[in-house]
C-alpha cells in the first residue's frame, strides 16, 4: 500500500521518484493511490527525490500531463511546480531535466472536463452592478475562485461560488467589453462564449437642496441614474436612507431621513447593485427646534406666534404650519420667528402638536404645546335684523382663549362702533349696506379668535340698484342706473363707485335713473359693488355689480405684419358679445381668432414704421363700447427679402433667400409657401432660408415666410426685384421610359422623357430605388444616361454582420454569424439559447426548459411532443405550438399547421421584409433594404426613379427600377492561360 503524499493549498501534489528511468530507485519514492486531477491551468506541485536525474541537471526542461505540455513554473531536485495545458483523457505525468533525465508517475494525471461559462446576467451595467455567471464546472476542479475578471476587469467582490453558478460585483471600469474569465485555487481557468460590457457609468449631475434635515425633499438629477438597471433600490444622503418617492433614469426624488451634522456623499443604489455616487454634494444641517408657542391655547382665528431655532430647515421659506389637524396661515416667516392664524378648531377642548413645514419639505414639529379651547359660539343676535345704524346685542361664548372682542362684521360689513363688549356680551351699531342681504355675523376676539353665527343678520334697504348699462367698461365708460330710492331722499348730486372706481355723476339725476361716466383708475380691474350714496349719507348698494375692463397683457408683446398676439384681461368685451375691430396706433388686427372676455386672439395687419414703435391697443365692441391698453404692443420693421435664386423652377428646385428680419422677429420658422403651394424648409435663420418647391403647374406667384409667431414676410413687400415680385414654376417634368429596368452595381441605365433638366442646366444625381448615383454620363432635357450605384447589401465596416435592418459587431443571443454575400445574424435553431450555427446539434446554450447534451437541446416532455418541462412535471404547450420551450405564445419551437414561424412565434404567413424559407421552415430576413421577396436572392420591389437637376429640381417616376442581387464568382476554369 502506498501513501498520498500531503496536498499544499491550491495546488495538486505528486511524489516521483527521480532519475532517468534505469536509475530509477524506487525505495525513495512514495506514490499516490489516486491519480492527480485538473483542468487547463491548473497548477500542480510535483514532490520526490532526483527529480533532475543523477548527472547534474540544473532544471526542469519539460512536463507533460498525459501527454500534454504543461507550462514550467519552478523547480529544483525535489520539487517541480508546472501549469497544466489544454487536454483531455489520463496519463502519465512525465518531467525531463536539462540532461534529458526523465522522472514518470505511470497514470498520474487525470484531465477533468474544461468548465464553460454559459451565460452572464445581466450582460452588462457599471461599478456595483451583481453579475450571475451561469454555466458548467465553473470551479474548474478547485473548491473555490480567487480571481473573476469581467471584460478583463478584475471583480471587486466574488459573493459566492458553486460548480454551476458565480456571484460576483463588478469592479469600477471604462466602457468596454470583453471576455469573462474565472480563475480558481487550482489556478485553473474557465472562460466561455459569453462576454460582458461596461457601461458608462451614471452620473449625478445635481443635488437640490444641497443641504437639509430630517424631511426635506431632495431632489437628484443625472443620467443613467439606474446604472443600467430597472429600478432604484436604496439612496443614501451622508450614508443615511432616504425615502424614494420618484425615480427616473434622469431625477430621482427622495425624503432625508434622521442624520447628524456633516457634509457627505449621495449615493444611489440600483436594483442590480449598481452604485452611482457624488462626493460632498449633502450637507446634514442642524436639526430645526420649535420651543414655545403663544399663545398656547384658542380656537379658530387665533393668531399664534411660533419661536425656535432654524426653523425654515435649511430652506428659504415655510411652506406650511399646522396645529393639530387644522392648517394655519403663515403671515411672517424667519429662522426664529413664525406667525400664524389658525384655520379651523375642533368643538371641544384637546391639546395637540404644532408643526411647520419648510419649502423643502423639512418638517419641525413640538408636541402638546396648543390647547384646543371650546370653540367660541354665538347663541342670539338681537335684532337679527335692520338697517344702518341698528343697535344690535350678540351674546354667547365668544372669545375663544382671547380676553375681548375687537372686531364685529355683519355680511361682511364692519359695524360701525361697538358701544360694548366682554366675552359673553357685545352690543354693537351696524353700518349701511344698501343693500337687502343676508350674512354672516362674526365676532373677532384679541387673538384672532373667531366666532361664527351663519346667516345670522338680514340687512334692510329702503333703495335698490335693478338694472345696470352696460355691465361692464373701463375710465370713460358711460354707465345707466335704474331702481328705485337711488338718492336715498337726498336732494343732491349723489356719489357713484363701480367696483372700486369713482364715476362722476351727470346731471339730470333722479331716485329711479343715474347716468355716471366711470373715471379712470390704475388701481380698479375686476368685478366689484356699485355704491350709491346718497347726499343724505344712506348708501345704496348692487353687490358684484360691475366689472371694470382691464388689458393686462399682450403676448408677444412685439411683432409685425402677421404676428398672433393673444390679449389677456378682465372684462375685455366691456359686457358686449362681439369684438368689432382691433386698433392699435400703427394698424388694425386683421382678423379675430379667439374672443371671450378674459383672452382675446388676433392677428396683426401690415404697419409701416421706420423703428420700433410702441403702440396702445383698442378692443372695439358692436355694442360701442371699448377696451383700451396704453402701450402694451410694440410694432417693429417688417423683414425684407432682398434677393432669392432662382427665380423659377419645379418641384425639388432649391430657392435660395437672402434678407434681413426674415424671422419676422419670431425664433423659427414653421412654414413656407411658393406661388400658393407649401415648401419644404431645409434650413433658416433671421438673414437665410433654402427651401424646396413642391409640386405645381406652370404658374407665378409670391414667397411667403411664416414665423412661429404667425409673423409672414414677403417676397412682394421686399426689395429683391424679381420679376413681377412673383416666383415662377416652369412646367414640370416627365419621365417616359427607363431602360433597363433591372439592374445591378454599374448598369448603363437611359432615362429618357421631357423637361428632364427641370429648369436647371445639368444633372446631378439619380436616385434607383433609393440608391443614388453621381456617374451620370450624360445629361439633357430629354435623355438621361448613368451607371447605376451599388446596392449596399452588406455592411460597409469590416467584421460587421447584418441583424434586422441594422449593421452590429456581434451577433446578439439566439443568432450566430452567417458569412456569405450578406453577412448575417442568422436565427439558432428554435431548441437553442444561443449557437454556433442553423442546426439542432449547434446548440451552445438552451432555454431553461431544455438541456444541452452533445450539442442538442432536449428533455422528455419535449420528446413527448406538445409540452414542456416545468418544474418536475410536464405542462401543456400554448395553443399556437405543436412543441415549445415553455408556454406562452412566444416560446414555440414548431407551429400549428397552416402558420409559420418567426423566432419562436407563429403567424398565418411571413410579415414584410421576411420569406419563408422552406429549408429551415420559418420566416428569414429579405435582402437588406427589400420589403417584398421569395427569397435571400430574389426581390420583388419595383421602386422609384428620380432625375435630380442642378438647382435641386427633381423628375420622377414610380414604380420603374429594381435592383438584382449582385453577381459572385464562385469558381473561374482554366484558372490560368494565355
Amino acid at each position: 500500500m502506498h501513501h498520498f503524499c500531503s496536498v499544499p493549498l491550491l495546488v495538486v501534489v505528486v511524489w516521483l521518484c527521480g532519475g532517468i528511468r534505469a536509475q530509477l530507485q524506487p525505495d525513495s519514492c512514495v506514490f499516490p493511490d489516486e491519480p492527480a486531477r485538473g483542468q487547463v491551468g491548473t497548477h500542480i506541485t510535483i514532490s520526490g527525490t532526483t527529480l533532475l536525474g543523477f548527472t547534474g541537471g540544473t532544471g526542469v526542461v519539460s512536463v507533460t500531463l498525459a501527454g500534454v505540455e504543461a507550462t514550467v513554473v519552478d523547480s529544483n531536485d525535489t520539487h517541480v511546480v508546472a501549469a497544466a495545458g489544454s487536454g483531455t483523457g489520463s496519463g502519465d505525468i512525465v518531467l525531463t531535466s536539462n540532461t534529458g533525465a526523465q522522472a514518470v508517475q505511470p497514470d498520474g494525471w487525470v484531465y477533468l472536463p474544461s468548465g464553460e461559462i454559459n451565460q452572464t446576467s445581466p450582460t452588462n451595467g457599471q461599478v456595483g452592478t451583481r453579475v450571475t455567471l451561469i454555466g458548467t464546472d465553473l470551479l474548474g476542479g478547485g473548491s473555490s475562485l480567487t480571481t473573476v475578471t469581467l471584460a478583463n476587469v478584475t471583480v471587486s467582490e466574488i459573493v459566492s461560488a458553486t460548480d454551476t453558478h458565480v456571484v460576483v460585483v463588478a469592479a469600477s471600469a471604462s466602457p468596454s467589453i470583453g471576455s469573462v474569465e474565472l480563475i480558481a485555487n487550482t489556478g485553473a481557468r474557465v472562460g466561455g462564449n459569453v462576454t460582458f460590457e461596461y457601461l458608462a457609468v451614471g452620473t449625478i449631475d445635481t443635488v437640490f437642496p444641497a443641504q437639509g434635515q430630517v424631511g426635506t425633499i431632495v431632489t437628484i438629477n443625472g443620467t443613467s441614474l439606474f446604472g443600467h438597471g430597472d429600478s432604484i433600490a436604496q439612496v443614501l444622503l451622508n450614508g443615511v436612507i432616504a425615502t424614494v418617492r420618484n425615480e427616473s433614469n434622469a431625477e430621482v426624488v427622495v425624503v432625508a431621513g434622521a442624520g447628524t451634522t456633516g457634509v457627505g456623499n449621495v449615493t444611489i443604489i440600483a436594483d442590480s447593485g449598481a452604485r452611482i455616487s457624488a462626493s460632498g454634494v449633502w450637507e446634514y444641517l442642524e436639526t430645526a427646534a420649535l420651543t414655545a408657542v403663544e399663545p398656547s391655547s384658542g380656537q379658530f382665528g387665533t393668531r399664534i406666534t411660533l419661536s425656535g431655532a432654524r426653523l425654515r430647515g435649511g430652506g428659504t421659506g415655510i411652506a406650511s404650519a399646522f396645529v393639530g389637524t387644522f392648517s394655519a396661515s403663515v403671515t411672517v416667516a424667519n429662522d426664529t420667528h413664525i406667525e400664524a392664524v389658525i384655520d379651523g378648531g375642533p368643538s371641544r377642548e384637546e391639546t395637540v402638536s404644532v408643526g411647520v413645514v419648510s419649502d423643502t419639505g423639512a418638517t419641525t414639529v413640538l408636541g402638546s404645546s396648543f390647547t384646543f379651547v371650546d370653540r367660541p359660539s354665538i347663541l342670539s343676535v338681537s335684532p337679527d335684523t335692520g338697517r344702518g345704524g341698528a343697535s344690535v346685542v350678540i351674546i354667547g361664548s365668544l372669545c375663544g382663549g382671547g380676553s375681548g372682542i375687537v372686531n364685529v362684521t355683519f355680511a361682511g360689513l364692519a359695524v360701525t362702533t361697538i358701544t360694548s363688549a366682554s366675552c359673553t356680551r357685545v352690543e354693537a351699531i351696524a353700518a349701511d349696506f344698501g343693500a337687502n342681504i343676508t350674512g354672516d355675523v362674526i365676532t373677532t376676539a384679541n387673538t384672532g379668535a373667531k366666532a361664527v353665527l351663519t346667516s345670522g343678520f338680514t340687512y334692510l334697504a329702503d333703495g335698490e340698484i335693478v338694472g345696470v348699462v352696460p355691465s361692464a367698461g373701463q375710465g370713460g365708460t358711460v354707465v345707466t342706473l335704474t331702481g328705485s330710492l337711488l338718492l336715498g331722499g337726498g336732494p343732491d348730486r349723489p356719489t357713484v363707485s363701480l367696483a372700486g372706481a369713482d364715476a362722476f355723476v351727470r346731471n339730470g339725476f333722479t331716485e329711479s335713473s343715474i347716468v355716471a361716466v366711470a373715471l379712470a383708475s390704475s388701481s380698479a380691474g375686476g368685478l366689484g359693488d356699485i355704491i350709491i350714496t346718497g347726499s343724505s349719507g344712506v348708501v345704496t348698494r348692487l353687490i358684484d355689480g360691475f366689472t371694470f375692463s382691464r388689458i393686462d397683457s399682450v403676448t408677444p408683446s412685439f411683432g409685425q405684419r402677421g404676428t398672433v398676439i393673444t390679449i389677456q384681461g378682465i372684462a375685455l368685451l366691456a359686457g358686449g358679445e362681439n369684438v368689432s375691430v382691433i386698433r392699435l396706433t400703427s394698424g388694425v388686427a386683421v382678423q379675430v381668432l379667439e374672443a371671450n372676455s378674459t383672452r382675446i386672439v388676433a392677428v396683426l395687419g401690415p404697419a409701416t414704421v421706420t423703428s420700433d414703435t410702441l403702440n396702445d391697443v383698442r378692443i372695439e365692441m358692436e355694442n360701442g363700447q371699448a377696451v383700451e391698453g396704453d402701450g402694451v404692443f410694440t410694432y417693429r420693421v417688417a423683414g425684407d427679402v432682398s434677393s432669392v435664386v432662382p427665380v423659377s423652377g419645379q418641384q425639388g428646385t432649391l430657392i435660395t433667400i437672402r434678407g434681413q428680419r426674415l424671422l419676422g422677429h419670431g425664433t423659427s420658422h414653421v412654414g413656407a409657401t411658393v406661388a400658393g403651394v407649401d415648401a419644404e424648409i431645409l434650413s433658416s435663420n433671421d438673414t437665410f432660408v433654402l427651401l424646396a418647391a413642391g409640386t405645381n403647374d406652370a404658374t407665378t406667384g409670391d414667397i411667403i415666410l411664416v414665423a412661429d409667431t404667425g409673423a409672414t414676410v414677403i417676397l412682394d413687400d421686399g426689395t429683391a426685384g424679381v420679376p413681377g415680385d412673383e416666383w415662377r414654376y416652369v412646367s414640370a417634368g416627365n419621365i417616359t421610359d427607363v431602360s433597363p429596368a433591372s439592374g445591378q452595381a454599374g448598369t448603363l441605365v437611359t432615362i429618357t422623357g421631357t423637361r428632364l433638366l427641370g429648369g436647371g442646366s445639368a444633372i446631378t444625381s439619380v436616385s434607383l430605388a433609393g440608391i443614388t448615383s453621381t456617374a451620370i454620363l450624360s445629361s439633357s432635357e430629354t435623355e438621361v444616361v448613368l451607371s447605376a450605384g451599388e446596392y449596399a447589401g452588406h455592411c460597409r465596416v469590416l467584421g460587421e454582420l447584418l441583424f434586422e435592418g441594422a449593421c452590429v459587431a456581434t451577433c446578439p443571443s439566439g443568432t450566430y454569424a452567417a458569412r456569405g454575400i450578406e453577412d448575417r445574424c442568422e436565427p439558432c435553431h428554435s431548441t437553442c439559447a444561443t449557437c454556433s450555427g442553423a442546426d439542432a446539434d449547434d446548440c451552445n446554450a438552451c432555454p431553461a426548459a431544455l438541456t444541452l447534451a452533445s450539442g442538442s437541446c432536449g428533455s422528455f416532455c419535449l420528446s413527448t411532443g406538445g409540452s414542456f418541462t416545468n418544474g418536475t412535471g410536464c405542462s401543456a404547450c400554448h395553443d399556437n405550438c405543436t412543441d415549445c420551450v415553455g408556454g406562452l405564445e412566444t416560446d414555440c419551437i414548431t407551429c400549428q399547421s397552416g402558420t409559420v414561424r418567426l423566432g419562436r412565434e407563429c403567424f398565418t404567413s411571413c410579415p414584410a421584409g421576411y420569406f419563408f424559407d422552406d429549408s429551415t421552415a420559418q420566416c428569414l430576413e429579405c435582402m437588406q433594404g427589400c420589403t417584398v421577396c421569395t427569397s435571400r436572392t430574389q426581390c420583388q420591389d419595383v421602386l422609384s426613379v428620380r432625375v435630380i437637376a442642378d438647382t435641386g429640381a427633381f423628375v420622377q417616376r414610380n414604380t420603374t427600377w429594381a435592383y438584382n442581387v449582385a453577381g459572385v464568382i464562385s469558381t473561374v476554369s482554366p484558372s490560368s492561360g494565355q
